[in-house]
């Protein structure tokens, strides 16, 4: 197998120059770029203006003493990279000058501080002491991004505490709350300027830290813990330069609290309880609610401690914290379901007159009888206790998770110094589903350890060699306990699952049991040298994967009725299943290596020159056990070959330039005209698509399906399948896969104002080519009609339908065929921290089209009415939002009394914050619940009736949100002619608002403090509604009427209002 693993590997031959010029240059050096680092750079002059070479220069970081030297070069510039986070002095010396001594500068993390000094003709003895802050005007590079400071983690009000949540703040971030519940699916998932939800790269302290889905780094929680654990970090989201690989998306680069000469710490506890919230709009009193029912109880305890200090000054610090969380959520879903009159024992009569739910052609009565089969299914369904045939219960979700992190950072002298790492978390969640037999139970644990060392091998050659680890493992269950004979349709399997048009659907996650982990090594190593006006980085960055999926979905099987009146009678459009005996899990190794070379070019004092280059490719992921197979040929194989995914490795292509430039248009760094343009690529996050190809991959796995347009009798259970049907239908990755890759570009001004503000306004842009699609790839052969219409003819009974390969039914096909076009206009006015306020605001106006994406159907990212014809899938994203203003504000009052005593503690030290979003809606497609184009595969959409737009379809509200009679069913065999995503969900406006009391404590030294808090999460407690049911049709016949539960809403994007009380110690 180890001689089969090479084979696969790209051909060494080709890649020998590359390693070795590389090679060369990873012993010593050093960049920021990937490290959580920043630096310092300018220009040395005297009175008159002319440059000074040979001039000495110390930067000192005033929290833990370590001090860093270097000498201005013959154009007077100088620069200190590396430089870990942190307040910072520069003191500058040459003889017949006075030494001037720059204090106050407080570097971020990936920040380039341009900080220039003018000497006066003096003494050196003479010290000109100065205080200044870093520049506000970004001078030195084309990137775009924003920083998440340690001010906005402490003193924003975070609903959860988690801190990721504060990405959404930078323009060009859009979130994805549309989707659905899934291991795959939790955390905070965004678009960055455009790009596929999992494109975007979390680095703590330089290393990764995304899990097996590649697209977040929270707990079963949907969290990312540990605010007391973090300094700040940065954003990067258009144009990064060539350092930072991976993703095309995003680069989050985190920087942890290490400790420092002071000894500091906090101790904490945020508390929550219904008693203080306000009511969600569906939570609805019932018949089994008490009379004084207001809304489900809730209680939430947050709480931990943190502590940080020296063990031997300016030498070894360390800094310790641990935060535990435990969650009662009463949690309120309504369902719609079938009236009392719509049930009975088997062989029942149920008329439409008595059931209007039955929904007949439009003039017609009928009448079903209930089918023996179904009988014990009906039985599962409550009956209604709300109006409109609905259901709810309020139920408790449990959640507990506790995390832990710990930091020791040594240095060894002057020129090395290193830390080390350890953070863990474990978490639980056990969630209701719509109705008490069915949960869900989510479990988590991550671990994260980091080495990383920095040697400074002269004042122009820096070096950092980083070693991580990362383990994470997310389990996923759904038991109902039911099953038997009357309700397994896998023999020795729980019940499946249930879909019916009109109603919401019952039985487990169909996703489950699931496991997913992941063991991720990683090995990297930077350069940063300076000559002249070059300042050059390089570096390689390694990656081992080790991925263990297990899926199950599929697993217990699952059945689909187009309506009550099919269901009731035992008639189903489609029903499969997991062939029995079949190989479910897969472990997966692969590798991934890049190596950059950036070159910051200072072409004058105004002009700098972003200039890079990256190369990164990734082995072809190998089965350790050798279950690895391939559908080679799609359109004409009759079975799978066993042997690697790719015939090539379509990695091996990936060189990626980076273009950037920084004009200071006056040089006094007050104003600035830059842009950035970058060939960028997805690498090592395919988790998700490797589940797919494990659930039904021959010879190791297999699935059945029998669909058709017209409902027909189910057989009986368990499920069987005919010859033609069983394990014909299957789950495969692209065998031609092409390498997903992104254009991105920017051109942004930006300029500094009075009172410590600047603006800035962006267009930014990005163009997605071969984005990865979820698509059906063994399409139906339709007919092309004079009028260039496709139509497909009614399949006769017992015939399969034409494909394109008849050896398959469906195939669900992982590929790389999409296509995205983003443009936006950013807008960005920031104030820093002065007389005791501070804001953000961010302005994004843009629009992303796409041909649907994604990994998994969960991310509801679209699926293709016909794979064969991309036009009619072209439309907005799903989540295209067309605004988006977010503000933040930090606000401390001034002093009211100054000579303290009872009346100070009282009225002084009081602050305020808050977090204000408004947003347009996501789009969304109406759907029929029905195959009416006889296309077998692929979503079906309904016409759009003469005369309507989408002023006039939207009504507004939870009942009917948008006009059914706004569609029609289209005659059979035809596509509908409404677009994807022709309407829009309700918009979103949302404010979190926290008041505070900072008392001080003196006997817990000169910062030690109590602060109260109380924090209002949805503030005005608006009902921000979820999207509608989008199916308009059952379209089983001409002439139905609109499903009773089309437009309907029957959930909200957010909670009500909540409020959070907490106390913590600082010291």
């Amino acid at each position: 197998m180890r001689r089969s693993f090479l084979k696969r590997m790209i051909p060494l031959k080709r890649m020998i120059p590359v390693v070795v010029v590389f090679g060369l240059f990873t012993g010593p050096g050093q960049a920021w770029a990937q490290l959580p680092t920043a630096t310092i750079l300018g220009v040395v002059r005297d009175p008159s203006g002319a440059v000074m070479p040979e001039v000495n220069l110390t930067a000192r970081n005033v929290e833990t003493g370590q001090t860093r030297k270097t000498v201005a070069g013959a154009d007077g510039s100088y620069r200190f990279a590396g430089l870990p986070v942190g307040s910072y002095e520069v003191r500058v010396e040459h003889p017949g000058f006075q030494s001037e001594v720059r204090s106050g500068l407080t570097l971020a993390v990936a920040q380039e501080a341009v900080v220039n000094f003018t000497l006066q003709v003096g003494a050196v003895e003479q010290t000109v002491a100065v205080t200044a802050e870093a520049p506000l005007v970004n001078t030195t590079s084309g990137s775009l991004g924003g920083l998440v400071d340690e001010q906005r983690i402490a003193d924003l009000p975070l609903n959860g505490r988690n801190y990721v949540d504060l990405t959404l703040l930078q323009p060009g971030i859009q979130q994805h709350r549309n989707m659905s519940r899934s291991t795959s699916t939790v955390g905070t998932w965004y678009s960055s300027n455009g790009a596929p939800l999992r494109s975007n790269n979390y680095l703590l302290d330089g290393a990764p830290i995304r899990d097996f889905s590649g697209a977040t780094s929270s707990s079963a929680t949907g969290s990312t813990l540990g605010v007391e654990g973090i300094r700040e970090y940065r954003i990067i989201t258009n144009s990064f330069s060539a350092e930072y690989g991976l993703t095309m998306g995003s680069q989050m680069v985190v920087v942890s609290k290490n400790g420092t000469n002071n000894l500091h710490g906090s101790l904490f506890e945020y508390l929550r309880n219904s008693a203080l919230d306000a009511r969600n709009f569906f939570d609805l009193k019932s018949a089994s609610t008490p009379p004084d029912f207001r809304l489900p109880p809730f209680k939430r305890n947050s709480f931990g401690a943190s502590v940080g200090g020296p063990v031997r000054k300016d030498k070894t610090f360390y800094h310790l914290v641990y935060e535990g969380l435990r969650d009662r959520l009463g949690v309120t879903s309504v369902a719609n379901v079938m009236s009392a009159s719509c049930r009975g024992p088997a062989g029942a009569t149920i008329t439409s007159t008595a059931c209007p739910q039955l929904n007949p052609p439009a003039g017609t009565v009928t009448s079903v009888t209930i089918a023996p089969l179904i009988a014990p299914w009906l039985a599962l369904y409550p009956d209604p206790n709300l109006p409109n045939n609905q259901f709810t219960l309020p139920a408790s979700q449990p959640t507990r998770e506790d995390f832990g992190q710990v930091r020791v950072d040594q240095t060894l002298s002057g020129n090395d110094s290193f830390f080390v790492r350890y953070t863990a978390h474990d978490a639980d969640r056990l969630s209701p589903l719509a109705f008490p037999q069915f949960r869900s139970v989510l479990t988590s644990r991550g671990q994260y350890a980091n080495l990383s060392e920095n040697h400074v091998f002269s004042p122009t050659m820096l070096n950092t060699f980083r070693f991580s680890y990362v383990r994470t493992r997310v389990n996923n269950d759904s038991p109902s306990g039911l099953s038997g004979p009357q309700y397994s349709f896998v023999p020795g399997k729980e019940l499946g699952g249930i879909s019916i048009g009109g109603l919401a659907g019952i039985g487990p996650e169909g996703n489950t049991p699931s496991v997913k982990k992941q063991n991720l090594f990683t090995w990297s190593d930077d350069v940063f040298y300076t000559r002249g006006r070059h300042s050059l980085k390089f570096g390689t960055l390694i990656n081992r994967f080790q991925q263990y999926t297990q899926s199950g979905t599929g697993n217990r099987g699952s059945v689909t009725f187009p309506n009550l009146a099919s269901f009731l009678q035992g008639r189903v459009t489609s029903y499969n299943a997991i062939t029995p005996g079949s190989i479910l899990d897969r472990t997966f190794f692969s590798t991934s290596a890049g190596f950059y070379l950036q070159d910051d070019l200072r072409v004058n004092s105004g002009l700098t020159l972003n200039l890079g280059l990256r190369y990164e490719f990734l082995t072809i992921p190998v089965e350790v056990r050798g279950l690895n197979a391939a559908l080679r040929d799609i359109q004409h194989d009759s079975n799978t070959t066993r042997g690697p995914m790719f015939p090539t490795n379509p990695t091996t292509r990936n060189w990626s330039p980076r273009v950037g430039f920084a004009w200071d248009v006056r040089g006094n760094g007050k104003t600035a005209v830059r842009g950035g343009f970058g060939l960028l690529y997805d690498i090592g996050n395919l988790g998700s698509a490797f589940v797919q190809g494990t659930i039904a991959m021959p010879p190791f796995s297999s699935s059945s399906q029998v669909q058709n347009p017209t409902a027909f009798l189910l057989p009986g259970i368990p499920l069987t399948f005919p010859p033609e049907s069983a394990g014909r239908e299957i789950r495969v990755i692209d065998y031609l896969m092409q390498q997903p890759h992104m254009l991105q570009y920017n051109l942004t001004v930006e300029r500094q104002l009075p009172f410590n503000m600047a603006v800035t306004l962006a267009y930014a842009g990005s163009r997605g080519i071969n984005l990865l699609q979820v698509k059906e790839g063994n399409p139906t052969v339709p007919q092309v009609l004079p009028d260039g219409r496709l139509f497909w003819p009614a399949v006769p009974t017992g015939q399969r339908p034409a494909r394109t390969n008849p050896n398959w039914g469906n195939i669900t096909l992982v590929t790389a065929g999409g296509n995205s076009f983003y443009n936006s206009l950013q807008f960005v006015l920031q104030k820093r921290l002065s007389r005791g306020l501070q804001f953000q605001s961010s302005y994004t106006w843009s629009k992303l089209i796409d041909e649907t994406q994604g990994q998994l159907p969960a991310e509801r990212g679209g699926s293709p009415v016909t794979s064969t014809h991309r036009q009619f899938d072209r439309g907005p994203a799903a989540f295209d939002i067309t605004h988006s203003w977010r503000l933040n504000t930090i606000y401390r009052f001034p002093q009211l009394v100054s000579s303290g005593g009872v009346l100070g503690k009282v009225v002084n030290g009081w602050w305020m914050s808050g977090i204000l979003s408004l947003q347009g809606g996501y789009p969304f497609s109406p759907t029929i619940a029905s195959d009416r184009a006889r296309k077998f595969g692929g979503e079906n959409r309904p016409d759009l009736a003469a005369g309507y737009n989408h002023d006039k379809v939207i009504l507004g509200g939870p009942n009917r949100y948008f006009d059914p009679a706004a569609f029609a069913i289209q005659p059979a065999g035809f596509l509908g002619n409404a677009g994807r995503g022709i309407l829009r969900g309700p918009g979103f406006a949302n404010l979190d608002f926290s008041v505070a009391k900072d008392t001080a404590l003196r006997f817990l030294g000169e910062s030690g403090k109590l602060e109260f808090r109380a924090e209002f999460f949805n503030l005005p407690n608006r009902v921000n509604f979820a999207i509608p049911s989008t199916n308009v049709y059952s379209a089983q016949r001409d002439g139905e009427a609109p499903l009773a539960t089309a437009g309907r809403i029957t959930g909200t994007a957010t909670t009500s209002r909540q409020i959070q009380l907490a106390l913590k110690v600082l010291f």
